[in-house]
């Protein structure tokens, strides 16, 4: 068989007079003769990164010529294109703007690491997708993962599960913290929810949320403060310590005009015991206790 000369087969290999097979995706690819036009374009438009490959060893046999063939006093100083010429037996021209963005491709191949900057920013967007997504620490050590985001920036160092618990997530917490503080500051009234439940383990939880017009930017919002273990007793008088000493860590007790609440007998008592506080029963639940006490007057046929 005929020895190939040209470099395009190293990428390729021979079927038969007419065609050639790609050696990364397989793909039969005709051919005529000499001419590799079609073996080019394949794989440019295919395997761009081996196609650009191709040209390094080019570009330092061009450069181990000038090296030889040049005068230092000869050799262009500035960025400006300039016409190289070494006569060994042939003539090469050389624009130095063009055989710039190569070095720049070539720079591309070399993973290098992250700066601090980076590094920090991708560890607090990681955190928060953590958070807000509910995805579990143990995320960080799932190796599918981890190929995935060495895919994206194979200079990223992914932080281990404890930093992400350890240090991350309390540091995301205690910068939200701030955020809410802030604009708890732009309110002038508040209004608060309330709800308590039991989970399927018996441990009881309260939620608050508040309710506010942002003078500054004129558009309502709305922030939960907390989601809380509550393992005390459910009396009134502990739902009232309870509120008031959340309100006093964020420093919005004044602030506090209005709650909406379920038509329960010990928050809705808890709510009296502050006579600041207003009191408005949930709608939604009201409806739903007016259904259900209709319902019942309705005998079975």
């Amino acid at each position: 068989m005929e020895k190939k000369s040209s470099d395009i087969w190293n990428h390729f290999s021979v079927i038969n007079n007419e065609k050639a097979k790609c050696s990364y995706c397989s793909n039969p690819i005709s051919y005529k003769g000499s001419s590799t036009t079609n073996l080019t374009k394949h794989l440019k438009r295919k395997h761009y990164v081996q196609y650009e490959a191709r040209k390094i060893p080019r570009l330092e046999m061009v450069e181990q010529n000038l090296d030889e063939h040049e005068p230092n006093e000869k050799r262009p100083q500035t960025s400006q294109p300039q016409t190289l010429s070494c006569q060994p037996s042939t003539t090469i021209n050389i624009n130095t703007k063009k055989t710039r963005p190569l070095q720049t491709r070539l720079d591309s191949y070399i993973m290098k690491p992250i700066s601090l900057n980076k590094q920090k920013i991708l560890d607090e967007q990681l955190a928060i997708m953590i958070a807000k997504e509910f995805q579990p620490f143990s995320l960080v050590e799932n190796e599918e993962f981890k190929k995935f985001v060495h895919l994206l920036n194979p200079g990223y160092k992914l932080p281990s599960r404890k930093t992400v618990s350890k240090s991350l997530l309390p540091q995301l917490l205690n910068e939200t913290k701030e955020r809410v503080k802030n604009n708890l500051n732009n309110a002038q009234f508040i209004a608060f929810t309330t709800d308590g439940w039991t989970s399927i383990n018996n441990d009881s939880f309260v939620a608050v949320t508040v309710h506010f017009i942002d003078t500054t930017e004129c558009v309502l919002k709305s922030f939960l403060l907390g989601c809380f273990n509550f393992e005390k007793s459910h009396s009134s008088n502990n739902f009232s310590v309870f509120l008031k000493d959340c309100f006093n860590e964020w420093n919005i007790s004044e602030k506090i005009k209005v709650a909406v609440t379920d038509n329960a007998v010990n928050i809705t008592a808890a709510i009296k015991m502050n006579k600041n506080w207003r009191h408005i029963p949930c709608l939604a639940h009201t409806i739903n206790l007016i259904a259900q006490t209709g319902l019942e007057e309705i005998n079975h046929v």
